[in-house]
């Protein structure tokens, strides 16, 4: 699916040549399993980003109380702390809002 391989399809039959003459529709079915597949990673790879973005937004916040900044120096701070401890910056975000601390802090 666009150009990716995301598994391998094995059929097996009860009997000798028992998908001959069936090739194309069972190239059809493998495409059709490979777009699911896709699609289910693409689902998942939504769901983690959601999560990050709502992790983010709870760390900005905390630091717009304890520092009186406004959205976007909260989040240059957030950035900041990623690229000076080599973090990801859903990582600071996580260590900040559940141990109270950046990285920078500890």
């Amino acid at each position: 699916a666009g150009g990716r391989s995301y598994g391998s399809l094995i059929l097996t039959g009860t009997s000798a040549h028992a998908f001959c003459g069936l090739e194309i529709p069972m190239s059809i079915f493998a495409t059709h399993a490979a777009v699911a597949i896709a699609n289910s990673q693409s689902s998942v790879n939504l769901t983690d980003a959601m999560r990050s973005r709502e992790v983010i937004g709870r760390a900005k916040g905390i630091l717009m109380m304890r520092f009186r900044i406004s959205a976007d120096e909260a989040f240059e701070m957030l950035r900041r702390e990623s690229q000076s401890f080599n973090i990801k910056l859903r990582e600071v975000s996580e260590t900040l809002c559940t141990g109270g601390r950046l990285p920078s802090e500890e």
